[in-house]
């Protein structure tokens, strides 16, 4: 209490007693003031009285009010947004109400906040509540709910809560992954792409699968394009598929967007490609050997390359067709069937050879060329005309050959030392008849086997029966004359000593005579008349040959 007199001075204050809150009391040094106490809910004392006293004994009087509040405030509230924040920031609005009785407490407001962990657009277990200011800053990936704590003057409390769930999610979907599957011939997936081969009477279909997720306010929907018109979907569960046909008339290209949202609002997106492709492969070829071949043929493909889809390698295919080879010509041409490389024609057909290749959504490529392959697996007959057993000097050397197929191209002839096998060519000669000059001074003396080989247009290749054992002699035999006289007459007998050294031996002798010192040589019997000559001088000689 407060007590004042200017005169004789403050003396004292007395307090009265309050029943079960404590006695009177008196309190004669400032500050005045007397203590209370209770417990339970003691009556209500209502109004009482406190006196002051002077000095002079003087009394003054002050009355008040002792109530009892048990009621707590009331008439107040929270709200705020409830939903997804787009922010994370949330404004609170707060009304503490009032307190008819001790009144509302200062200070004695505070806003709180619990939260729970945000999963696929659900909240789990709600946590304490701690105080916040508004705006609320809430984190990533939570539900929150709001409270407000408000009390009067004498402790009682009310707390103001609201039914609102906020719910913050700022993470977009993962994804999406696509993946594209197609059901036509004519349609071929490469990654995130679909290449597509929109003519002629082709058609198809396929579908674009979307896997996306949201630990958080989950996936509220996928949105796919519209892709050849009229055909945007959107599907709102799992599994996020959508299906496009089309037809030839199409005409769609280019990325194409699918998009993700989440509860919050979020979106991510990604993309797949539509590719029409309508060119077929090229840059490939097919070759295999003009003309007259043996056999097997080989056939030489290269699929080329193609720039869309690409090659479908398993749509390869080589093909060949035959006609029968009438002399140098080609009859009627059969079908085309299957074949393989190296392939064999039947003999005496023509054959020709085609190559077929796909792209991965049926444009075909079919590589042709203009050679014409005549078979013949027929070797041409060959046989070497025999020269003579001894040989000199230049040979010619003769052999027959024939070939009913691609005929005869060319007839080489060949030497070797007797029963080497080490053939060494002479010459060859390329058309009928069929001859070589053999230079036998360029070979030592000695036996040699000759041989001819020949061989027709198409590569067939025969040998003849050697020619075995012919001897090359170019050594001349030696001779000695015997002297018949230095002075002859009638009848002379002429006698000679020949010897051929090893070579092919002496074949004869002849006796010459000339007028001495003239070499205008005659040839005379062994038995010489001489009396046919005349007299005079003579030259007499012997001539060996081997």
């Amino acid at each position: 209490a407060t007590l004042a007199d200017a005169e004789s001075g403050a003396a004292a204050v007395d307090f009265p007693a309050l029943a079960a809150f404590g006695p009177a009391s008196t309190d004669a040094t400032a500050p005045f003031q007397a203590s209370y106490s209770y417990s339970g809910s003691p009556a209500e004392p209502g109004t009482v009285t406190v006196h002051g006293r002077n000095g002079a004994g003087l009394d003054a009087t002050s009355s008040l009010d002792v109530k009892a509040d048990g009621t707590a405030p009331s008439g107040g509230s929270i709200s705020y947004a409830g939903g997804y924040s787009a922010t994370g920031s949330v404004a609170i609005s707060v009304d503490a109400g009032t307190d008819g009785e001790s009144g509302l407490a200062l200070g004695g407001a505070t806003s709180e906040r619990s939260t729970a962990p945000l999963a696929y657009g659900g909240c789990g277990t709600y946590g304490s509540w701690d105080a916040v200011t508004s705006p609320d800053t809430l984190p990533d990936g939570v539900c929150a709910r709001y409270r407000y704590r408000v009390s009067d003057r004498v402790g009682n409390e009310t707390v103001y809560t609201s039914s609102s769930v906020v719910r913050y999610d700022s993470t977009p979907p993962t994804g999406p992954t696509l993946t594209l599957t197609e059901s036509s011939p004519f349609e071929h997936v490469s990654g995130s792409t679909l290449f597509y081969n929109p003519q002629g009477s082709n058609a198809g279909s396929f579908t674009v699968h979307a896997a996306t997720t949201d630990g958080e306010s989950g996936i509220a929907h996928v949105d796919f394009p519209a892709v050849f018109g009229g055909d945007a979907q959107t599907v709102s569960s799992s599994p996020y598929d959508a299906s496009y046909s089309w037809t030839a008339a199409a005409g769609a290209s280019g990325a194409q967007a699918v998009e993700a949202w989440n509860g919050a609002g979020s979106s991510s997106s990604s993309s797949f490609t539509v590719t029409p492709d309508t060119t077929a492969p090229a840059g490939g070829s097919v070759d295999y050997p003009e003309g007259y071949a043996t056999l097997p043929v080989t056939i030489a493909t290269d699929p080329g390359s193609d720039s869309g889809s690409g090659l479908d390698a398993a749509s390869a295919e080589l093909e060949g067709r035959t006609a029968p080879l009438t002399g140098s010509g080609c009859g009627a041409w059969g079908a085309w069937h299957t074949v393989t490389s190296p392939d064999t024609p039947a003999e005496g057909t023509c054959a020709q050879y085609r190559y077929r290749v796909s792209d991965d959504v049926g444009n075909e490529t079919v590589y042709a060329s203009a050679h014409v392959v005549r078979a013949d697996a027929t070797a041409p007959t060959v046989s070497l005309d025999d020269p003579g057993a001894n040989l000199r000097s230049a040979v010619t050397l003769t052999a027959s050959a024939d070939d009913t197929g691609a005929g005869v191209e060319s007839v080489r002839f060949e030497i070797a030392p007797a029963g080497s096998g080490s053939w060494a060519p002479i010459d060859t000669d390329s058309s009928a008849p069929y001859t070589a000059a053999l230079d036998t001074t360029s070979l030592a003396d000695g036996l040699y086997d000759l041989r001819a080989v020949a061989r027709d247009a198409a590569g067939n290749v025969t040998t003849s029966d050697p020619v075995a054992g012919r001897r090359v002699d170019n050594t001349p035999p030696a001779v000695s004359l015997g002297d018949p006289g230095s002075i002859v007459s009638g009848t002379v007998a002429l006698s000679a000593t020949a010897d051929d050294l090893g070579g092919s031996g002496v074949a004869s002798v002849r006796y010459e005579i000339s007028p001495a010192g003239m070499a205008t040589w005659s040839t005379v019997p062994t038995s010489w008349d001489t009396s046919g000559s005349g007299d005079g001088l003579y030259d007499v000689r012997a001539v060996a040959t081997d």
